[in-house]
């Protein structure tokens, strides 16, 4: 088959080459003039954006620099400074100053503006606030966190500065000053403003609400006021836009944006010529590219009209030429014969020698014959199968075996490709001869059986000899089977010891049984190979060197073992020698005395509770005494209060009549008409305060001299909790400012004591209040009705600093206290827990360390009369 070239017209070329030419020309003024546009509105995108960025950027700064002015003005040091005159404010104000190094100074000043306290070393003060706009604009804010957006120049340093304000508040709001900063503006200019690059003939700036410059990259323009410059107007009146302007002949770009902190407008500008210029080169580019490119379209035409034709000839000759050796001189049978769509071989068209030579005919005989008249297989209907497949896939490979003409049989690789062109669908196959591959495999099939059936008789043979050594291996496994059960036998006893027990040799452990390896919390592997003084408290391990050098087993050491878990473990140690493996060792029992310990522990505990109970004897018979003592004077308040009363009431009358001809006048300081409304009240509250001392006294005498109290009484358990909360009133306000209480609704009455509950709760109450870190953390009362009971339940709840797991089970135990150090009895929840039980009711208490205390209290109202509603 031989290549032909196309044909074609140069004319076509030529015609088509001058259309390209002139589209392209107009293509390239149209892009011109639309890149233009889109130069301008990318121009807007791109110092829009750089508008926004600046803009977010010194907004965010001026923020952070407010928050942190708020942040001081609420500090402990300040406050503490206005109202003691007193404080390390030098040293707090330094390290602000280090971590904030656009701070230039931080002064206080006192309600009228003069400063009292600056951090220039020298005490200078830089701004006069009584003078400046700074002290009006915090006037009008009330005294809030003020910025003043007037930039001024520093009088101790020159450079523009800005001034942050707040006041200083006391904790029931009440102002004590003002504190306050100035900012170097032009560090944060330099930082953060002029190094921006806007192309390569724009900049960034900030014009203020008095059109002066307040960053430009010539500072010489800084803070002078550019009014008359039209477009500077318009920035500052409009805020937010974008405008084209002449300035100095040059046509510039700008987008601008007003800061939300300060109203400030920030711009961003460039040169138009900057932006045009590369579109305009652009143009010119295509236009010239557009004119080489039709130049070099015609000389292309020219070459292939004298030269292609005459190449692509030769080459298909040589082609042909090469295709014709790989043919005829392969390896391979190679044949060539037509298709029919349906898969019926045709005609054989091709055939090299040795595809002549494989099927036994000569080429004459094969040519124009049915190719399955040459091709005979050993099944005749396998090849025409293969062809239809090859038309589905385009190739196909198998192994046949072939009948020659001349007789014999062969086995042969087919492999049959599809050949597609404008003639039709043809075959292309080759023949290889495989059959000394096959025969070959046979024979190594032949002797791979005869491998495998020496290999079964030398098998048995070695299994003849296994079982004789089978014998002797049993003969010595017996052997070594006493020998292990001797050495469990004593292993037993050593694992099974009381004791712990431990080989060291070189100072590292060997062996370890099971008791030492609960003592020390780990596994045999864990403390096999572990350094004997690792284990030991650095305080112990000269007593463990000197019990080693003594190697005597019945003189027991006291020493502290550090478990594999870093706790230290009570235990008593001896040491001895002996021989381990065939090498010299140290032999340890080691006795863990922990409980021993904890039992002296506890029985010096119960010392301490006796001298505890000693005390408690000798206060009960002091509070006899005193309780007796506060009687009498409070006796004489009680019956002096009530005739105070009635004289208040003969006496206002008089005093009316006097109000009314002569005027209002003073009463211990205080107008008559507005004392006349809190004197009553006095006396009340005088009253009920002696009354309470009367109770409280009355309290104090049953707790010293114990006597049967009568639970007749019907407690509605909310009064009862109201009353508590105002004894302790005081300590809740000063604890928390989270003091919740939720009553429940209709709770029926419980049979009991009011003040003995009441005594409960206000316990509770005050643990609740002492447990708390700081005033942040709150503290819950709730009441309800548990049906499934039949009881009330008081639940009592806060977010202190709980209680460890060792105490929850002790703090109910007398004399038990977590707070001796601050004058804690132990009494309290043990008293607590008994009155409870006299209520028949039960106390639980539920705790997490860290996060807080639940303590929940029921008492059954099967001992009460009929329910109130």
């Amino acid at each position: 088959m031989r290549w032909k070239p196309p044909r074609f017209e140069i004319r076509y070329l030529i015609m088509g080459t001058l259309a390209g030419f002139f589209f392209v020309l107009c293509f390239a003024l149209l892009h011109s003039t639309l890149n233009m546009r889109s130069a301008r509105k990318m121009a807007q995108i791109y110092l829009t954006a750089i508008t926004n960025g600046v803009t977010e950027t010194t907004d965010c700064w001026i923020r952070e620099k407010k928050k942190q002015i708020g942040f001081l003005a609420e500090s402990d040091v300040v406050v503490k400074y206005f109202q003691e005159k007193k404080g390390k404010v030098r040293e707090y104000f330094s390290r602000v100053l280090q971590a904030n190094l656009e701070y230039e100074v931080l002064f206080l000043t006192d309600l009228e503006g003069r400063v009292i306290f600056d951090s220039w070393p020298t005490g200078y003060v830089p701004v006069d606030l009584r003078k400046g706009s700074a002290w009006k604009a915090l006037e009008k804010n009330k005294f809030g966190l003020t910025l003043d957006t007037n930039i001024q120049k520093s009088p101790a340093t020159g450079k523009p500065i800005l001034v942050i304000t707040s006041g200083v508040f006391d904790g029931k709001g009440r102002l004590l000053g003002v504190i306050g900063c100035a900012l170097d503006w032009d560090l944060f200019n330099d930082t953060f403003i002029l190094p921006i690059k806007v192309g390569q003939t724009g900049y960034v700036g900030i014009t203020d609400e008095q059109y002066r410059n307040i960053s430009h990259p010539d500072k010489n323009l800084n803070l002078k006021n550019l009014s008359f410059h039209p477009f500077i107007r318009r920035l500052v009146d409009r805020k937010n836009g974008f405008q084209r302007y002449p300035f100095t002949g040059v046509i510039k770009y700008m987008s601008y944006r007003q800061l939300k902190e300060t109203g400030w407008v920030v711009s961003a500008h460039v040169n138009e010529s900057e932006l045009l210029g590369p579109s305009i080169k652009a143009r010119n580019i295509i236009l010239l590219m557009s004119v080489l490119s039709f130049l070099l379209v015609l000389f292309v035409v020219g070459y292939i009209d004298i030269f292609r034709l005459e190449q692509a000839e030769r080459e298909a000759k040589a082609s042909e030429w090469k295709f014709k050796i790989l043919f005829h001189r392969g390896n391979d049978g190679i044949f060539v014969h037509a298709v029919e769509m349906d898969g019926t071989p045709g005609a054989l068209s091709e055939a090299n020698e040795v595809f002549c030579r494989l099927i036994g005919m000569e080429k004459e005989e094969i040519l124009n014959r049915l190719v399955e008249e040459g091709l005979r297989f050993q099944d005749p209907s396998v090849y025409r199968a293969l062809v239809q497949e090859t038309l589905v896939r385009k190739y196909k490979m198998t192994v046949l075996k072939l009948l020659p003409v001349s007789g014999g049989e062969l086995f042969v690789e087919v492999r049959l490709f599809l050949l597609e062109n404008r003639e039709g669908v043809s075959i292309l196959g080759f023949l290889r001869d495989i059959t000394e591959r096959i025969e070959f495999e046979e024979q190594l099939k032949e002797n791979r059986d005869d491998l495998d059936r020496m290999v079964k008789e030398r098998t048995r043979e070695l299994t003849d000899t296994n079982l004789k050594l089978e014998d002797k291996i049993r003969e010595r496994l017996e052997m070594e089977e006493a020998l292990r059960e001797s050495e469990e036998k004593y292993r037993n006893i050593v694992e099974m010891a009381n004791d712990g027990i431990l080989v060291v040799q070189s100072g590292i452990v060997v062996f370890a049984n099971r008791k030492i390896c609960e003592i020390l919390k780990g596994s045999e592997e864990t403390i096999r190979g572990v350094r004997l003084l690792s284990i030991v408290s650095a305080d112990d391990r000269l007593k463990v060197l000197k019990c080693l050098r003594a190697r005597n087993l019945t003189q027991m050491t006291e020493v502290q073992l550090v478990t594999l878990d870093q706790q230290t473990m009570d235990t008593e140690l001896s040491a001895g020698p002996i021989t381990y493996e065939g090498n010299p060792a140290d032999f340890l029992f080691v006795r863990d005395v922990t409980e021993k310990k904890r039992a002296e522990e506890e029985k010096k505990r119960q010392r301490e509770q006796l001298v505890q109970a000693d005390k408690m004897v000798a206060l009960g018979t002091l509070v006899s005494g005193v309780a007796h003592e506060i009687n009498n004077p409070n006796n004489s308040i009680m019956l002096n209060a009530p005739i105070l009363a009635e004289m208040w009431k003969d006496v206002l009358p008089i005093l009316e009549e006097y109000c009314e001809e002569n005027g209002e006048f003073m009463m211990a300081g205080i107008p008559y008409r507005e004392a006349k409304g809190y004197i009553e009240d006095l006396m009340l509250g005088l009253r009920d305060s002696s009354r309470r001392i009367k109770s409280i006294v009355e309290d104090l005498k049953n707790f010293a001299r114990p006597s049967r109290v009568e639970l007749t009484q019907d407690v509605d358990i909310n009064e009862m909790i109201a009353s508590s909360i105002n004894l302790v009133s005081n300590l809740v306000k000063k604890s928390t400012e989270k003091f919740m209480v939720e009553f429940g609704y209709n709770l029926p009455p419980v049979r009991g004591n009011f003040q003995r509950l009441e005594q409960v709760m206000v316990n509770l109450i005050q643990n609740s209040c002492e447990a708390l870190e700081d005033r942040k953390k709150g503290v819950r009362i709730a009441t309800g009705f548990s049906k499934k009971e039949n009881a009330v339940e008081i639940r009592v709840s806060d977010d202190g600093m709980g209680i460890s797991p060792d105490h929850i089970t002790q703090i109910m135990d007398p004399f038990f206290t977590t707070k001796r150090e601050r004058g804690g009895t132990g009494l309290g929840l043990s008293v607590s827990s008994s009155i409870i039980k006299e209520h028949k009711g039960t106390m639980v208490f539920e705790s997490q360390p860290g996060i807080g205390t639940t303590v929940t209290i029921r008492i059954p109202v099967r001992f009460a009369r009929r329910s109130r509603k």
